[in-house]
């Protein structure tokens, strides 16, 4: 109760945020914005079936418009590093909903900017279950191709570990049930997603303790849109750390695992088998 109250009331502060001329100038010219974000990466973005770019990622950023005054519009891009956004980014004015992925390494200082993290998730380990982490630096690691810069970061202190990119957290975590890897790095809300998958959730298990290492979500923009990070910057700093993971748990709730067919066949292979069976000795 306390939490809601608090999320409301800053919900109305942030109507009246300060602003500079330019600032205003700029809400009052630009009219909607397109956030480009890596598609396939659910819960945080993904295609529905209608192919509508969706997630948990484009439902805070519309909780964050909404406070500000700006406007939003969703668009799927492939790429999983932002290195290779930066040409297309400096061709049309869109922002581009990304990671933790610092821009100090980029040498883009000047045509891009970064913005404020929008929020802070843990990064979580995935491992099978019944199975314990003894040393991390001699483990094979299945990490996400968007989360290229966290493999990097773990070899600077883990040099034994090996790391093997996929394209997807779905393909890590297939990676890890399989024995390819012994261990997935995932973020906190995709994982807790897809370890609600019933094949996922009898036979892996996430690493207890796992989630001291934090990741932070910015959004990048074009040189001609600053005025944008600013104001969102502005925003942001209405929020608490404690706001905007309530914010981002009641998100998730519209985005949860939905099973599928293969879930079904998986929960009750004992009664397909016997029916297989018994067509097949009729």
């Amino acid at each position: 109760e306390i939490l809601m109250s608090s999320f409301y009331n800053v919900s109305q502060d942030v109507t009246h945020l300060y602003l500079t001329r330019e600032e205003r100038e700029y809400l009052d010219s630009v009219g909607p914005i397109v956030i480009k974000g890596l598609e396939a990466r659910r819960p945080m973005g993904y295609l529905d079936a209608d192919g509508e770019f969706k997630g948990i990622m484009v439902d805070y950023l519309n909780q964050l418009a909404a406070m500000s005054g700006l406007q939003f519009t969703y668009e799927a891009v492939k790429h999983p590093t932002l290195d290779k956004n930066i040409a297309d980014m400096q061709k049309e004015p869109f922002g581009l909903l990304w990671t933790g992925q610092s821009l100090e390494n980029l040498e883009s200082t000047g045509v891009i900017y970064q913005s404020e993290s929008l929020f802070d998730t843990p990064l979580a380990y995935v491992r099978r279950a019944g199975e314990y982490v003894t040393k991390y630096d001699e483990h094979v690691f299945a990490v996400s191709s968007d989360l290229e810069h966290v493999g990097k970061l773990l070899l600077e202190t883990n040099s034994k570990s090996k790391i093997i990119y996929f394209d997807s957290a779905k393909d890590c975590m297939e990676a890890v049930l399989t024995k390819k890897v012994e261990m997935a790095i995932l973020t906190d809300k995709v994982a807790e997603y897809w370890l609600n998958k019933p094949i996922y959730e009898d036979q892996l298990a996430r690493v207890a303790g796992s989630g001291a290492y934090i990741y932070g979500m910015c959004l990048y923009v074009p040189q001609e849109h600053q005025h944008l990070i600013s104001i969102l910057n502005k925003t942001l700093a209405h929020i608490n750390d404690i706001q905007k993971l309530y914010m981002l748990d009641n998100l998730a709730q519209s985005h949860r695992y939905v099973r599928q067919f293969e879930d079904t066949f998986y929960e009750y292979r004992g009664v397909f088998l016997i029916i297989i069976l018994l067509a097949i000795g009729i």
